[in-house]
């Protein structure tokens, strides 16, 4: 067993390697993914070559990060054509190099959308939504906000969804401003969070406009 790395052993090598175990759990270790090359070809490759290659396969099955933040236009008007009634919102920002903004170009921002079969299903639901975010893992991170709610049978069904920068009260405000309008705007809603004083601040700001 040779314990340094070999540098014919490329990232392309590694990447072709290990595509089917990231296709199969693109969250796997790359510690797990190291003990596969040493096993395979008798050689510990390093962490950061591993890294790369890892990144590599989850472009070829999912994409370029770039090319797929491009095509998030033409995905909202396929929402939009497929699924009448599709309740979309985004915004984009300022597209900043070098601590200076480049003119005439943005990049995404924020993202809003309901499907119209959940905008009426909650007519049948509970007078109550629950709303939380979950950390987005990937190139840009980010984060995931979502508005559910109970049926009559208890049954959990998600009505809204957002992807924005973090948790700001910005976001927020994105988020919750377009759930009241757009999903939401029956009256004496009760609304469950984890009670973060930044979503009260929010709320109350959404009930005021």
């Amino acid at each position: 067993m040779v314990s340094q790395d070999h540098q014919q052993l490329s990232s392309a090598v590694i990447c072709k390697s290990i595509l089917q175990m990231v296709t199969t759990d693109p969250t796997i270790l790359v510690s797990v993914l190291i003990a596969h090359i040493r096993s395979q070809y008798t050689y510990t490759t390093t962490y950061r070559k591993t890294w790369i290659a890892k990144q590599k396969a989850i472009e070829r099955i999912y994409g370029n990060w770039e090319e797929s933040y491009k095509e998030l236009p033409r995905w909202i008007l396929a929402f939009k054509h497929y699924l009448p009634g599709t309740v979309t919102g985004i915004e984009v920002g300022p597209f900043i190099e070098d601590g200076q903004r480049v003119p005439s170009k943005d990049v995404f921002h924020r993202l809003f959308w309901s499907f119209q079969s959940c905008i009426k299903g909650f007519d049948h639901c509970k007078p109550v939504v629950s709303v939380d975010g979950t950390w987005l893992y990937g190139k840009y991170r980010g984060i995931l906000l979502m508005a559910i709610t109970q049926d009559g049978d208890d049954h959990t069904n998600p009505i809204a969804y957002t992807i924005v920068e973090g948790e700001t009260s910005d976001a927020w405000f994105f988020f919750l401003s377009r759930l009241r309008m757009f999903v939401t705007p029956q009256p004496n809603l009760y609304l469950i969070s984890d009670r973060h004083e930044l979503i009260k601040s929010v709320v109350r700001r959404v009930n005021n406009n």
